[in-house]
């Protein structure tokens, strides 16, 4: 019997612990599979459409590309943006515009915002050099009633297009440069300075033949240089974009006892002409814009007689107190430095994405909304994005970007910057300058 009981008792025992283990098994498998499925699938990520339009081959649409590309890296790095519980991240979408090709119609630009909307679906457009071509695209964009961003034409009519007609064209914002009347003030200041600092008056006008070069020259040089004490001695000429020999041009500047030349150059046509500036040892100051020349590659690019080229530029463009961050962390990124729409884009990214976050919408309505509201109140580059500049961006009631002068808490400012030995120096306004302006020697 005490045999028998023991068997039998050993004969449960081990059928309790064979059912324990299957219950710890089992437990474990149905674990796993809540775990695998709750936490090892992979997370739903939704997207930010970004599309970038602008010239691709040429330095203003790369700039494009990597002002943007540089923030939506940071932006997804950091965990996206959450709109309604739902991750998002940016993706970008790049569309070529052709449009630093003087020859290209404007047909190409309106193109690109096309398939932008129709086949890459963004939610929102940044980019633009030509103002002609930026015109065109516009309508394009406000047509299909997507936020358009412009980062690189200046043209008025741009912006002035909201404050006509607000319902149609409230989609349009611009994040750089100012507008040509702001373009053409800033210019006056530098003028200013360099007649109060170096008593220089005598200005011949030199420019390349666009709408938005005519425009400043016309409705801000010509009135109001002799307004100021400056005396126009010769042009203003226009070259054509496509030009390569400026010998009359410099003999005309030599013959006019020019002191300073008023010059406004957003192509290569700049190389051209500081390569003849030097070569015919000409001995007035080129003080204006020169786009070509707010890269480090300009001094190899006119073989090392860039010294004096003078031209106004953007924030982040060059290295200074203001916007050092973003111009070391791209040059250390490309290997070179940024022209003015790689920082203008890369805070648009940056905008848009705010916005987007402030309204957790990707309708355009919202977004603008959004916008608008930011706008209003003004936010500092640096507060908005890790390499943002340290100045205030802030919207006029027509959607142009605020232009602070030369104090950097008021809105964007302009740059003077003079090549001096191989070397970009900011000369003016004092809170971003890192050396003095210099005159030729002849």
């Amino acid at each position: 019997m005490t045999s028998n009981y023991r068997k039998f008792g050993r004969k449960r025992g081990v059928s309790r612990t064979t059912a324990l283990i299957a219950a710890i098994v089992v437990i474990i498998i149905v674990v796993g599979a809540a775990y695998y499925f709750f936490m090892a699938q992979p997370e739903v990520v939704e997207e930010i459409r970004i599309g970038i339009a602008g010239p691709l081959e040429y330095i203003h649409g790369i700039g494009h590309m990597r002002g943007a590309e540089m923030a939506a890296e940071e932006i997804n790095a950091n965990g996206g943006v959450i709109i309604n519980g739902v991750r998002h991240e940016v993706k970008l979408f790049f569309e070529d515009t052709r449009e630093a090709d003087p020859t290209i119609p404007v047909e190409e630009g309106v193109a690109a915002i096309t398939r932008l909307v129709t086949v890459s679906k963004v939610h929102a457009i940044i980019g633009g050099f030509r103002s002609d071509v930026v015109l065109a695209m516009q309508e394009e964009a406000v047509s299909r009633k997507v936020p358009f961003i412009v980062a690189g034409a200046s043209a008025n009519a741009i912006t002035d297009r909201v404050a006509e007609d607000y319902d149609k064209y409230k989609y349009t914002f611009r994040v750089t440069p100012t507008n040509s009347t702001t373009l053409a003030k800033a210019y006056l200041e530098f003028y200013k300075y360099v007649k109060a600092e170096y008593g220089l008056t005598k200005v011949y006008i030199l420019a390349e033949d666009a709408l938005w070069t005519r425009l400043m020259v016309d409705n801000v040089l010509l009135p109001y240089l002799p307004l100021l004490g400056f005396e126009i001695v010769g042009g203003p000429t226009y070259v054509p974009l496509g030009a390569r020999d400026m010998s009359s041009e410099m003999t005309d500047i030599i013959n006019s006892g020019a002191e300073l030349i008023a010059h406004i150059f957003s192509g290569d046509v700049g190389i051209v002409f500081t390569k003849y500036w030097s070569d015919m040892k000409v001995p007035a100051l080129p003080l204006g814009i020169n786009v070509y020349s707010q890269l480090d590659i300009y001094w190899e690019q006119t073989e090392g007689k860039a010294n004096y080229e003078t031209t106004m530029t953007d924030i982040g463009s060059i290295n200074t107190p203001i916007g050092e961050e973003f111009f070391n962390a791209y040059v250390e990124k490309y290997g070179e430095s940024p022209v003015y729409t790689a920082p203008a884009t890369y805070i648009a990214v940056y905008l848009i994405v705010e916005a987007i976050k402030k309204a957790q919408s990707l309708e355009a309505d919202d977004i603008v909304a959004a916008l608008e509201e930011i706008g209003r109140k003004g936010i500092m580059g640096d507060e908005l994005a890790p390499l943002g500049n340290k100045m205030l961006y802030k919207f006029t009631k027509n959607h142009d970007i605020q232009w602070g002068i030369d104090d950097p808490n008021k809105g964007v400012i302009l740059i003077l910057q003079q090549w001096q030995d191989g070397e970009r120096i900011a000369v003016w306004p004092p809170a971003a300058a890192t050396g003095t302006l210099k005159l030729p020697e002849r």
